[in-house]
């Protein structure tokens, strides 16, 4: 179990290192002894985080023992990374699009102002229609099969445009490759794979970016004649019909040296200390030694909301808990839990839009055969995390696994949530089917213990850290022969664990479990809870949009950005 620690563990392993001597409780007191208009320039960006903030996230002595001196010195040095990085993009946007636009949300928040002014809709040249789309953390996905290029188009010479604001402007974007055996292309970590892509854009290739960037309808001769040494433009438009929300990207390719791409970068990785982080969100998984090197892996440690979503950035988790019980039709019972898989990362993708890892495990199977293969893939975008494990059962009858439950929780830091006067009794959990929720203090209530363990829609962890909106599920197939449940338990022992259960009894040759994760910006208040933020977040899954790329045809991307033939990658991975 993890707990965090003071400056006595801290002192103990790296007397000489940076590392801040207060407790965890002890820094709100600090913060809430800040004027409100002092946190509110934090929140804003005009000020520098306190000091009273780091390090963000401390680590119990075996934790630490595990790492050597200088790993944890790189820790605190990334640590320090991310308010920088927020600052370094808070001048980027502020020099494109004015004083107090600081990102994304800021820009969303100005553009919806925008929209509620009955002259917005003055069409003026160059543009054709406005933009009308109210989304802030959706991530578009198109495939690059669905582009009619005249011509091969290398991805170097892609670029993406949007007009907003007056003005067009290069948007970020990533293409991650797939290999004619539609096999990822991970380009770093130990098993990457970067020979398999070709560097064109093509075919299973996935084109991803932030449709908040979206801008104003255009004539595509405009923006061919705005780009010198163009040589396609596809525009690709972003609607949800019910609500009328629509808004366009240029899709631009070029011969010889193509413009600039855009210098916003919405996510950072420090896969050697395994931290990743956005303008909005912060997380760290736990990392281990593979021979010389440090491999991050898929056990997340940390997870903070950043001042500008109106968060507090302290830890407030404690630890994430992974189980899979099996019972395979010949040989006994077995069980691992988080301790026992490996899920180092094998290799990833780091890129301006989003974060692509991949992680590859095996059910130890007590007679060493037939063992099922799972392959867990995490996309990390500016808002959201997902996490899919999708896996292959034995293609043997008598080998096949017969009964499968598998679950994935966390437990709140008791020693933050209950022993400080500031934050106790304000964090709570919510879900779909309760709105009012409980509060976590240890205790579990006559509500709580009545709680309906089917799984609700979505759960949200909500205080002054910040809010977290968690959901879960598996593909349609799997799902007419599992059943998909829910825990709580509050009390002394596991604060605040939640559990999201899938069980299944039948042999399923192949299926995957998905869980996600979304920050909620400014849910969370001291009279009431801002709903229709949610709703924002909800928007993304529950009024999915669709895309048009020219006159084609409407593409909905499904719910998983890619499920993996494991058939045909398992044998490209090692398995320990």
């Amino acid at each position: 179990m993890r707990k965090k620690t003071g400056i006595i563990i801290a002192l103990f392993f790296f007397i000489s290192l940076p590392i801040f001597a207060l407790d965890d409780a002890e820094r709100l007191k600090i913060l809430k002894a800040t004027p409100d208009q002092e946190w509110k320039r934090v929140e804003q960006g005009t000020k520098a985080w306190p000091e009273e903030l780091f390090p963000l996230s401390t680590w119990t002595d075996k934790e630490l023992a595990k790492m050597p001196p200088e790993f944890w010195a790189k820790v605190r040095k990334a640590e320090k990374e991310w308010p920088l990085y927020i600052q370094r993009l808070g001048d980027l946007y502020e020099k494109e699009f004015g004083p107090g636009i600081k990102n994304g949300y800021d820009l969303f928040l100005l553009e919806q102002a925008q929209m509620r002014d009955p002259k917005y809709f003055e069409a003026s040249d160059p543009i054709k229609i406005k933009k009308t789309l109210k989304r802030l953390g959706d991530v578009a996905y198109l495939p690059g099969k669905n582009f009619n290029f005249t011509e091969t188009s290398q991805i170097e010479s892609v670029r993406l445009y949007a007009y907003s604001q007056g003005k067009l402007r290069p948007i970020p974007f990533d293409i991650v490759e797939f290999s004619k055996e539609g096999q990822v292309v991970l380009t770093s970590g130990p098993e990457a794979n970067s020979k398999d892509g070709d560097g064109i854009f093509n075919g299973g290739d996935l084109l991803f970016f932030m449709v908040a960037d979206a801008g104003h309808k255009l004539d595509k001769s405009y923006v061919k004649n705005q780009l010198p040494g163009s040589t396609g433009v596809y525009e690709i438009e972003i609607s949800y019909s019910k609500e009328y929300e629509r808004g366009w990207v240029y899709l631009t390719t070029f011969s010889g040296r193509a413009p600039a791409r855009s210098p916003i970068d919405y996510t950072k990785f420090y896969p050697e200390v395994g931290i990743s982080f956005s303008p909005f969100t912060y997380a760290q998984c736990e990392c281990r030694k593979v021979g010389s090197k440090t491999v991050p892996t898929g056990n997340i440690q940390t997870m903070l909301g950043s001042p500008s979503m109106g968060a507090v950035p302290i830890d407030v988790h404690n630890s994430i808990s992974i189980s899979l019980v099996a019972i395979p039709a010949v040989g006994k019972k077995i069980e691992h839990n988080e301790s026992e898989f490996d899920l180092s990362f094998r290799a990833w993708y780091e890129g301006n839009v989003i974060d692509y890892r991949r992680a590859t495990w095996k059910i130890k199977y007590t007679l060493g055969a037939g063992s099922s293969t799972t392959v867990t893939d995490a996309v990390i975008t500016p808002f959201f995390a997902f996490n899919c494990s999708a896996w292959y059962n034995s293609p043997y009858p008598e080998w096949a696994v017969k009964y499968i439950e598998m679950s994935f929780g966390e437990d709140m830091n008791k020693r933050v949530l209950l022993n400080n006067d500031i934050l106790k009794s304000t964090a709570k959990f919510i879900s779909s089917a309760d709105r009012e929720g409980v509060i976590i203090d240890g205790v579990m209530s006559e509500k709580e213990k009545k709680w309906d363990k089917s799984l609700k829609s979505w759960y949200l962890l909500t205080g002054i850290p910040g809010t977290i909106l968690m959901k879960s599920g598996c593909d349609p197939a799997t799902a007419k022969n599992a059943t998909l449940g829910f825990d709580w338990q509050d009390d002394m022992e596991h604060l605040g664990f939640s559990k999201h259960i899938m069980i299944l009894r039948d042999k399923t040759r192949t299926g995957y479990f998905y869980m996600e994760w979304a920050a909620v910006p400014r849910f969370w208040t001291p009279t009431k809870f801002r709903w229709e933020n949610l709703d924002l977040v909800l928007k993304r899954t529950d009024k999915p949009l669709t895309y048009r790329i020219d006159d084609g045809s409407d593409i909905v991307p499904g719910k998983c950005i890619h499920i993996p033939d494991i058939m045909k990658v398992k044998k490209k991975y090692r398995y320990n």
